[in-house]
């Protein structure tokens, strides 16, 4: 027993020599670092923006300028003010001209997130813990430190309407929730994605009064045209700096069955694909012939990652130099003979 023990021991001290060394190699590699005392979790990459050389109109001499915005670079909150609708052109422009001409203008720091979706289990946290059941206090101090934060809210507030039919994933969040948003220092939010209409308009009207109450910005959506793709900005240091929000998504889309009068058979990739058979027809030659069956191929590929049901090789799919393939990927469509269907409406 006693030289069991001895064996045991051993082999211990072993493993943790091998931990201690394994260890070693990987901190003087730099696959992983030990932060130091008071560093903070939520390190901010630095983006710079280089504005162009403008002539001046009135002295033709020629101005550099190279003002950066930083998003690593502490600049203060304050001062940070919603404006009103206007045209990205214009807006645009406005920002260059204040940046070139006001000597004040200083660094602002914008921070972006992707997705915000306030899950039922986050929720019953947030109720029982505050805010800091959903972020750490690190993070909390980054945030609280940008002059925008800006986020995708991928859910609509409201306690109405029903959910869209035959769609697998739903989102609706109670509107009392509002205060996650505002402990998170959020500015501005998009709301165009594909969830914002999951229980149909009404909850969208009670996103955008619910978001007007707690003065956070929006963009992306709206009670009409107009309002979706209204530009919003902000003056922060001296800077105009403007935001819009936009999606491919349309709902209705969902609700529509296309029926596509289609008299090739051709597939969408290969010897008899349409590249390979109609290429030359509009003047490609071999080595073109080539790269686009290959850029055909990498986009199915590409297609089938969001949506399973992509089939390059189905009967039909490389007409119309791939048409017949992107209506049976996105949409809700059928192929069907060109001669049949005037047959039947005649």
């Amino acid at each position: 027993m006693r030289a069991f023990l001895k064996y045991l021991a051993r082999g211990v001290l072993l493993c943790a020599g091998l931990l201690v060394l394994s260890l070693s190699v990987c901190l003087a590699a730099g696959l992983f670092w030990i932060p130091e005392a008071g560093e903070s979790d939520a390190e901010i990459p630095k983006v710079y923006v280089i504005e162009p050389k403008e002539e001046e109109q009135a002295g033709g001499e020629t101005q550099t300028a190279e003002n950066t915005a930083e998003q690593g670079t502490e600049s203060p909150a304050a001062g940070k003010t919603e404006g009103g609708e206007g045209t990205a052109a214009s807006a645009g422009a406005d920002a260059g001209a204040d940046s070139r001409t006001d000597s004040g203008a200083g660094p602002v720091k914008m921070l972006f997130a992707g997705d915000l979706f306030l899950t039922d289990l986050l929720q019953t946290k947030y109720s029982q813990q505050g805010i800091s059941a959903a972020a750490s206090e690190g993070l909390l101090s980054a945030l609280r430190e940008a002059d925008i934060f800006m986020l995708n809210q991928e859910f609509p507030f409201g306690t109405t309407g029903e959910a869209m039919a035959e769609k697998e994933y739903t989102f609706r969040v109670n509107p009392g929730y509002i205060s996650v948003l505002s402990d998170l220092s959020v500015d501005i939010v998009t709301l165009a994605n594909n969830h914002m209409l999951d229980f149909g308009r009404s909850p969208l009207t009670e996103t955008l009064n619910t978001l007007d109450g707690a003065g956070i910005a929006h963009v992306g959506a709206g009670e009409n045209l107009e309002e979706a793709k209204a530009l919003k900005t902000f003056e922060v240091n001296g800077r105009t700096i403007g935001f819009l929000g936009a999606s491919r998504v349309i709902p209705e889309l969902a609700q529509c069955r296309f029926r596509i009068a289609c008299d090739v058979t051709n597939p969408l990739c290969g010897p008899d694909g349409c590249s390979a058979v109609y290429g030359p027809q509009k003047g490609a030659d071999p080595d073109q012939i080539v790269r686009m069956d290959r850029w055909l191929a990498d986009y199915a590929r590409l297609a089938a990652e969001q949506f399973p049901h992509a089939d390059p090789n189905r009967p039909g799919a490389g007409a119309a130099g791939g048409l017949g393939f992107a209506f049976l990927t996105f949409t809700n469509a059928a192929l069907e003979s060109g001669v049949q269907m005037v047959l039947e409406e005649t």
